[in-house]
């Protein structure tokens, strides 16, 4: 029927800033285009999150991880060209070494965005461990690998 949303098994769709929004059964965004400044706001406050302090503090494992995720966001972005390229940004950096280490899967960008999200995701309330943070954010390429490495065993499905 015209009008009507379908809820996907599993899925549950809000409406965040006159957007319908589809969230996977774990909680995480179905499309990333859907994630925005808006629904970033609109969620954190929810959960109790003041989002100025997860961007800008600078001595959590936590918000490291969502500076990356921002990061990812911003390039994943740019290469659909819906933003501007930020070259020495660390999303840029991982999406260079996609290319790079992975030209094959450079095509498949958009699964690849979505696990790292999602491992991205997943360390900022998981892991406080520093050199954890400090490996993922010296060296994007290796975080690339392991993020590959999960897609061709299948072991994280995008």
């Amino acid at each position: 029927m015209a009008g009507e949303v379908h809820r996907p098994v599993g899925r549950k769709i809000r409406e965040i800033g006159g957007r319908h929004v589809v969230f996977d059964g774990e909680g995480f965004f179905d499309d990333p285009d859907d994630w925005s400044e808006m629904a970033a706001q609109v969620l954190s406050m929810e959960v109790g999150l003041d989002t100025m302090t997860i961007y800008t503090s600078q001595n959590t494992a936590f918000s490291i991880y969502h500076r990356l995720m921002r990061s990812l966001d911003q390039a994943f972005m740019a290469r659909q060209g819906l933003a501007v390229r930020e070259p020495e940004q660390w999303g840029e950096r991982f999406f260079s070494g996609l290319d790079k280490l992975y030209p094959s899967w450079s095509k498949q960008d958009t699964d690849v965005y979505r696990v790292a999200n999602h491992l991205l995701h997943r360390f900022a309330h998981t892991h406080r461990d520093s050199l954890i943070s400090r490996s993922i954010c010296f060296s994007p390429e290796s975080f690339v690998r392991l993020v590959i490495l999960l897609l061709q065993n299948k072991l994280l499905l995008a």
